[in-house]
């Protein structure tokens, strides 16, 4: 009998969600809360600062800061504020603006 009945299936339950670096994250709390940014709607506005980006620098993941926000976050931090990846000051892009 090549037919058989349908019996449903139950799907697996999906795989954890990690972050894209977890090795290059630093934790800034007792709990383990890696420092990371969220993007503001407006692109104009640093994340950092919220405030418009003056002086604009663009971190290895290219993503525009301030550059004066993102120098002490890649010091202190050493990753990118919104991707988590791994970065040295040395590896800040300046952008210039030709408005």
């Amino acid at each position: 009998h090549l037919l058989q009945p349908l019996r449903p299936h139950k799907a697996p339950p999906p795989p954890p969600q990690r972050f894209p670096y977890p090795e290059s994250l630093p934790t800034t709390s007792a709990r383990g809360a890696p420092k990371v940014v969220v993007l503001p709607e407006d692109r104009t506005i640093c994340p950092l600062c919220h405030r418009p980006r003056q002086n604009p620098a663009m971190s290895c993941g290219g993503y525009a800061f301030c550059y004066t926000c993102l120098v002490p976050h890649v010091q202190e931090f050493g990753h990118c504020p919104v991707t988590g990846q791994r970065m040295r000051v040395e590896e800040i892009r300046r952008i210039r603006d030709e408005g």
